[in-house]
């Protein structure tokens, strides 16, 4: 029963830590994605 406890525990944690990343980092992965995105037509007009 503890073990069980403890991974529920772990697997709750993991998904607050996913959830406050995609609210506070959204900006940010939006960004990095752009750039990415935009880097072969970069590359493609030198």
């Amino acid at each position: 029963m503890p073990p069980h406890r403890c991974h529920r525990s772990e697997s709750n944690t993991r998904y607050v830590s996913v959830g406050s990343l995609s609210t506070e980092k959204l900006p940010a992965l939006a960004e990095a994605l752009r750039v990415v995105l935009a880097l072969p037509r970069f590359e493609g007009s030198l």
